[in-house]
């Protein structure tokens, strides 16, 4: 509830502030006095525009607080972010150049937070103002309150599974111009990289294999002399060493120096005939025929696999890499028929599981609409409109939406013999009060917002029709804390508190006082607003009215 409010510089209020009660909080006073600023300021600190909001005094700052306490219902994140546990201050100013600052909890915050957080703490409603309760695309909401949530968590669970999977199919659909342009690209790079067989152990040997080619001449003279050195000159190294073998063997038996002498030899020789192997081995009679072609085609692979590698990711392995994903990719291509009817199929099943849901809530809504309205036009009678009805309309919607596939909207009709019509064209002042005031006790016990200010909604009754809703006010005070702004006195008698507005003029300006009244002063107050002066017969009407009221 709202405990306590400052207000400095707006308007005609120079500086007030007010301490507020559980149960029925009434504000009185003369017109002009400036209540209707007190209700700008209360909006103003709760994130509204400024709109008829201006400074008293232009070259100062205007500010508005409040204060909040009790069971204070607020989503967590907000509670978290500004540290609220059980108590919460609102504070804006507004400087001379227009510019504002807001803070919650003394924490600096942007504006509009002021009205995020002001939503779970107080509803202001006015007698001209378009109230959230006449608006029909909130109704349904409000019919919501009465519908068990297991149904309601049932459906939304179901056609938010439905919708994904939906969404995910007509995005599949949508895209599969593209995909079949992606799927021919793609067997294109396939089909390129296919062909070229790469061989990572070869491959990687190319440049290595094109130098030797490149100086295939030079590797011929190579191993011409080198064999000539060897085995096929006048004088060989095989020769020569085959000349000292039979020499040292006439004497190994005699000496173990010269038998090692041989052995080592003998492994010299077996070295050199290996050797002879591999110079032989260099040049193959394909490589003297063809080592021209060869080169070329070498060098051409090279360059060839060295643009694969750009293209493909830096190097013949992820080039290899890139080929295998695009198999796997292009398998997954050729079965996108197949997926795209299995996933139709189980849009449809998730369709159906979900509308079924739908029916199920939507015949709870219907039952509950019935509940409402038996509660609501016992609630007018109450109110002295007795020959009200109240109804709900409910229509389908061209498809199923998370609203379950239907919309609803309130009707009424407040005189005998005439249609039900569309809540938002209620007429009357006095009417539009008292209806509003009947669908809040509807709906109190499920609206977790504390305080409600009614700005003159008692404005065009009176009689037994303001008795009324100066009862049904003190009810529905007892559930929550009710600030009234009143100029009827049946209203102002059933108050817990009592602030009265007077207007006085400082320093020839008009300025704002507020008081809260002690019974003797209320009793005063109320008298003058019964008679226009305190007389005897109003003082002794004022008291007996202030005694049925306590009751």
């Amino acid at each position: 509830m709202l405990t306590y409010l400052a207000v400095k510089n707006i308007a005609v209020i120079e500086k007030v502030s007010l301490e507020f009660e559980k149960g029925l909080n009434v504000i009185t006073g003369e017109t002009g006095a400036g209540k209707s600023v007190l209700v700008g300021a209360l909006k103003y600190l709760t994130g509204d525009r400024l709109g008829k909001v201006s400074p008293r005094n232009p070259s100062e700052k205007f500010s508005a607080e409040g204060i909040f306490a009790d069971e204070l219902k607020i989503e967590p994140e907000l509670k978290e972010q500004y540290e609220i546990d059980d108590e919460l201050i609102l504070f804006r100013e507004t400087d001379e150049n227009a510019k504002n600052k807001a803070f919650i909890n003394g924490r600096a915050a942007p504006v509009n937070k002021l009205k995020d957080v002001s939503e779970y703490l107080i509803d202001i409603h006015g007698q001209h103002e378009n109230q959230f309760l006449f608006n029909p695309a909130r109704h349904l909401t409000f019919i919501d309150y009465f519908v068990e949530d297991s149904l309601k968590n049932e459906f939304t669970n179901k056609y938010k599974l439905y919708r994904e999977k939906l969404d995910n199919l007509e995005n599949i659909k949508k895209n599969k111009e593209n995909i079949i342009k992606m799927q021919e690209m793609y067997k294109m790079q396939y089909n390129e990289l296919v062909s070229y067989n790469i061989d990572l152990e070869k491959d990687s040997q190319l440049e290595e294999r094109i130098k030797f080619l490149s100086n295939i001449e030079k590797v011929k003279e190579t191993v011409t002399s080198s064999m000539e050195a060897l085995s096929d000159g006048e004088i060989s190294a095989t020769e020569l060493i085959e000349k000292s073998i039979r020499a040292l063997s006439s004497i190994s038996n005699m000496s173990n120096d010269a038998s090692k002498a041989e052995e080592f030899l003998n492994a010299a020789l077996a070295n050199i005939t290996e050797a002879q192997s591999y110079i032989t081995g260099l040049i193959s009679e394909e490589d003297e025929e063809n080592s021209s072609d060869d080169l070329n085609h070498l060098i051409d692979r090279k360059y060839k696999l060295q643009d694969i590698c750009k293209r493909y990711g830096g190097s013949l392995e992820s080039a290899i890499e890139y080929m295998k994903k695009l198999e796997n990719d292009l398998a997954g291509m050729d079965n996108q028929d197949d997926m795209l009817e299995s996933l139709e199929k189980e849009v449809e099943e998730l369709y159906k599981e979900a509308k079924k849901s739908a029916d199920v809530l939507n015949e709870a809504r219907k039952k509950v609409s019935v509940e409402i309205c038996n509660k609501t036009v016992n609630i007018l009678e109450e109110l002295e409109l007795k020959s009200a009805k109240f109804e709900v309309k409910f229509k389908d919607n061209e498809s199923l939406d998370y609203q379950a596939g239907i919309s609803a909207e309130f009707y009424i009709s407040t005189n005998a013999g005439f249609q039900t019509a569309p809540l938002a064209t209620v007429a009357s002042g006095g009417e539009v009060s008292r209806v509003m005031l009947a669908l809040k006790e509807v709906f109190a016990d499920f609206d977790n917002v504390g305080t409600m200010l009614f700005d003159e909604i008692d404005t065009g009754i009176s009689g037994k029709a303001a008795q009324s809703v100066a009862k049904k006010l003190k009810e529905l005070s007892k559930k929550k804390q009710i600030i009234v702004i009143t100029h009827l006195p049946v209203v102002a008698a059933m108050g817990d508190s009592h602030f009265h507005i007077s207007k006085s003029d400082k320093d020839g300006v008009s300025a704002t006082n507020i008081l809260k009244l002690d019974k003797s002063s209320k009793i005063n107050i109320i008298a003058v607003m019964i008679s226009g002066e305190a007389t005897p017969t109003a003082l002794q009407q004022a008291e007996d009215m202030i005694n049925r009221g306590s009751i």
